[in-house]
């Protein structure tokens, strides 16, 4: 080492590489989890809908109504259509998992049913839906 204020420099601007790329990566990671939660808050729908077709389309105070009639019934209908895809895609997911277990030794098979009880889990915390256990 000839130079060992550079070997520092170089130390410490990979650390700081480092550094941003976690940061970036949790950030990016929260920002996409809030987008999601927003996207799918089909609740909220409506209004969202209503403000941008009112701005691009420069709906009249006559039209407002509805239009928000026909905006409040597609949101409840892809409400509905949403949980129903995301419950057999989660059946679906279960259903590999049985399938799965049969190619399993016992030690992975542990492992595989911890997984799956997160997979579970999550399916419960984030959409509020309730998958069969095995």
């Amino acid at each position: 080492m000839k130079n060992p204020k550079l070997w520092k420099n170089l130390v410490l601007l990979t650390l700081v590489f480092i550094a941003g790329g976690v940061a970036g990566g949790v950030a990016t990671h929260f920002y996409i989890q809030r987008a999601l939660a927003e996207v799918f808050d089909f609740d909220r729908l409506p209004d969202h809908a209503m403000k941008v077709l009112t701005d691009r389309l420069s709906l009249q105070p006559e039209q407002e109504p509805k239009v928000r009639a026909h905006v409040t019934v597609m949101a409840a209908k892809l409400k509905v259509h949403f949980r129903t895809a995301v419950t057999a895609a989660g059946q679906l997911v279960i259903e590999s998992g049985r399938l799965v277990d049969q190619e399993l030794t016992p030690e992975q098979k542990v492992v595989h049913a911890e997984m799956k009880r997160e997979f579970r889990e999550g399916m419960q915390k984030g959409m509020n839906i309730t998958l069969p256990e095995e």
